[in-house]
């Protein structure tokens, strides 16, 4: 259903347009709540925490309630959290509208990649992720218009809180698009297994699955290698290139650029390669981007290795989990997708974070050879899940 799947769209949309709020935010917001600069990873830390937690859980709740319900309430206790934090007046409200958000968060990202994994072909899957990216590069957008025109971040976030209300009624007005989709389901369900336990699958039982965590630590190390880049690239390139920070800033706008538009190529690559294929052609270009990083040559291989980087990583995520339904079967797959987005939420908060630590004793040198040690392993955990287990159908 093509109307179903625009809406869907949109919905990541909307994912991401909260997702990039607060750090574009921040530098203005904290005088108005009173907090210092530092409590930002206090909050990112809160958020990410909520997120990890109700992605675990996620599969309970999306087998009670069903996908559109989780995604409908998300979408509104998403709108209510950021109307609360628009009128935010102190830190302590702050954390707990966050903590909200990151919830929110948990449920919404493996409730709608199962689904679109489940209905709709491999392209849908990367391209769904090219519009979280969408998003995410529209939300500080907003605020930055807000700012410009004289206004206070309160009413960017009372604006976003606004179109995610717009959302709810038209997912609301939806409903019958997603009963008739979860009929054909049902029905064909009905036709292979008549007999099937109807409860949800637990965490324990999924992970007792072969192949499951060679899937996971792929995951993890494509999103500690995603986030320590985006955290650390630009502070590499002034200590180690010596460039300006308006320079790096900019380089580092490629490199998010980048991964945006590996999505939607990477979706039109899907229509005639195997997701499995496209793994590997994006981790090979991940490793060749690392090289031009590692090696002594001009800016612009450097800023080729950015993108290229970028660019291999843009698939990773998108093609392994709309392998997951095939590989360790529909009955696992949401509780499957909530353990892997879980585990790459735990990577990307605190690799991040040690990869700066290690950095203090070792300078910032260290970021394209930790790099390369994560896209060798982004292949070579995935090629063991491969192996493992069934190929996946994309």
């Amino acid at each position: 259903m093509i109307v179903l799947l625009i809406l869907i769209y949109i919905a990541f949309i909307g994912f991401g347009l909260w997702s990039s709020l607060f750090s574009a935010i921040w530098p203005v917001m904290r005088f108005d709540v009173i907090a210092p600069a530092s409590a930002a990873g206090f909050i990112a830390l809160i958020m990410r925490g909520s997120g990890i937690l109700s992605s675990l859980n996620s599969n309970r709740v999306i087998f009670n309630l069903k996908t559109e319900k989780v995604i409908l309430l998300s979408l509104l206790m998403a709108a209510i959290s950021l109307l609360g934090t628009s009128g935010a007046v102190s830190l302590l409200q702050l954390c707990l509208w966050s903590a909200v958000l990151g919830v929110c968060s948990g449920f919404i990202d493996p409730a709608i990649n199962n689904y679109i994994a489940l209905h709709y072909k491999a392209r849908h899957l990367s391209w769904l992720h090219c519009f979280w990216g969408i998003g995410a590069t529209l939300g500080p957008m907003v605020m930055s218009g807000f700012l410009e025109g004289g206004m206070s971040w309160r009413g960017g976030y009372a604006a976003v809180s606004a179109l995610l209300f717009v959302l709810v009624l038209i997912l609301l007005g939806s409903f019958p698009l997603w009963k008739r989709m979860s009929g054909r389901q049902t029905a064909a369900s009905d036709r292979n297994s008549k007999d099937q336990e109807r409860r949800p699958v637990t965490n324990r039982e999924a992970l007792r699955l072969p192949g499951i965590r060679d899937s996971i630590f792929s995951l993890v190390c494509d999103s500690a290698c995603e986030a320590s880049a985006a955290l650390w690239i630009a502070s590499y390139l002034v200590e180690q290139h010596h460039m300006s920070p308006i320079t790096a800033a900019m380089w580092t706008s490629f490199y998010y650029a980048s991964i945006t538009a590996g999505r939607c190529i990477s979706g039109f690559l899907m229509i005639k390669l195997q997701s499995a294929q496209i793994i590997r052609l994006g981790c090979c270009t991940c490793i060749a981007g690392v090289v031009l990083l590692i090696l002594p040559l001009s800016r612009s291989a450097t800023l080729t290795g950015i993108i290229l980087l970028g660019l291999g990583c843009a698939p990773f995520v998108p093609a392994t989990l709309q392998n997951t339904p095939a590989r360790f079967g529909e009955k696992f797959s949401q509780a499957v997708i909530g353990l892997q987005l879980a585990s790459a939420y735990i990577s990307g908060t605190f690799v991040p974070l040690l990869v700066g630590i290690c950095s203090k004793t070792l300078t910032m040198s260290i970021l394209p050879w930790f790099l390369l040690v994560m896209t060798i392993g982004m292949l070579l955990f995935s090629e063991r899940a491969s192996r493992v287990t069934p190929e996946g159908i994309a």
